[in-house]
């Protein structure tokens, strides 16, 4: 938990050194982080954990706006409709933008186009299949 919060702390100050000599001025309203799945999930705890630690750092209210459905499509959409001004921004596991584009034969956004800030968090994936099944490998 610790570590995520001091994660979250440098992704904050780094995103203010990003801004130059603006950064004095941002942000001077609420900050919108949309999570692209439902409240209350795995994919939900980080960007709320940086949220909290953005908002005593910056002194301004950042806000978790959830935009479930279609396996990460109608956040990432919304998304992608937001001034590009650093007031939204996009906490998505790597399905929304990495695989969906392979899944889906039209996105309503371009995943392509989105600016990558920082990762918040990893998790091995592991697959366990019965010993009947034969495989080793």
């Amino acid at each position: 938990m610790r570590t995520n919060l001091n994660a979250a702390l440098v992704v904050g100050l780094l995103l203010l050194a990003a801004h130059g000599a603006a950064a004095a001025e941002f942000p001077s309203q609420t900050v919108k982080i949309v999570v692209p799945n439902p409240a209350g999930g795995t994919a939900d705890a980080l960007p709320r954990i940086l949220a909290d630690a953005l908002s005593k750092v910056w002194k301004q209210a950042v806000v978790i706006e959830n935009r479930a459905g279609a396996a990460g499509n109608v956040g990432a959409e919304s998304f992608s409709r937001a001034a590009p001004d650093g007031y939204t921004l996009l906490a998505s596991p790597p399905t929304t933008l990495a695989i969906n584009q392979s899944l889906y034969a039209k996105l309503g956004y371009d995943p392509t186009r989105f600016k990558p800030v920082t990762i918040l968090g990893s998790s091995p994936n592991v697959l366990i299949v019965h010993p009947k099944l034969g495989v080793s490998s």
